[in-house]
């Protein structure tokens, strides 16, 4: 389910889906350890779309001195999201009797 969403929340957050399947590719073999320690902020390189996840804010720093547009993605939220989103729905419903 959190590959799904993060897939989702890339496709809209760099706005094009194939180049968001491109970043996916680079990003999915370190994703079980970004779940894992909760880090879900992300850096894309529009222009190279390359990608990092990021650890401190020296990721986004050298990010951006590369001279190319750059975007730093928060997936935590809508994974968050889904993830609420589930509990509530697995929790069992209480009767009135």
């Amino acid at each position: 389910m959190q590959e799904v969403v993060a897939i989702k929340a890339l496709r809209e957050g760099i706005g094009s889906s194939k180049s968001a399947d491109v970043v996916w590719r680079q990003l999915r073999s370190g994703f079980s350890l970004a779940c894992r320690s909760r880090a879900f902020e992300l850096l894309v390189d529009l222009h190279l779309l390359r990608s990092s996840w990021v650890t401190d804010d020296e990721v986004i720093v050298n990010g951006a001195r590369a001279g190319h547009p750059v975007r730093v993605l928060d997936l935590g939220r809508p994974i968050g999201e889904a993830e609420e989103g589930f509990r509530l729905a697995a929790r069992p419903v209480k009767t009135g009797r």
